[in-house]
């Protein structure tokens, strides 16, 4: 028996346009034609802290951060690319960056945020 799952052994897209204003990391993210973004990871100091989303999001195949319709576009409204640094886990010396994560669990690299 066989599915409908791709392979894929390429990692995803790097995360571009990573920001740290405040508490709030934000980022921009390149399709993965492949197997499609999953979510991704927040890393402080090369350490993942958390994922986005918390949740995986369910839709045809495996569970995809903007969940396809029955055509390959994203249904609306679009997931937001921001996450909220808890203040009590903010640290001003951190070295804050983001990574993409496809539906395979192949990671980018990570990509640093600038303040």
């Amino acid at each position: 028996m066989t599915d409908a799952n791709v392979s894929d052994e390429t990692p995803p897209p790097a995360p571009t346009v990573v920001k740290l204003s405040g508490n709030e990391l934000s980022w921009t993210a390149t399709a993965d034609f492949e197997s499609g973004i999953a979510g991704f990871n927040i890393l402080r100091d090369a350490v993942v802290i958390a994922k986005v989303p918390t949740d995986a999001k369910r839709g045809i195949g495996r569970s995809l951060f903007q969940i396809n319709s029955y055509h390959d576009t994203p249904s609306q409204p679009l997931s937001a690319m921001r996450y909220e640094i808890p203040s009590s886990e903010l640290k001003a010396d951190a070295v804050y960056s983001v990574q993409t994560i496809n539906s395979v669990g192949l990671a980018s690299e990570p990509t640093t945020a600038s303040r």
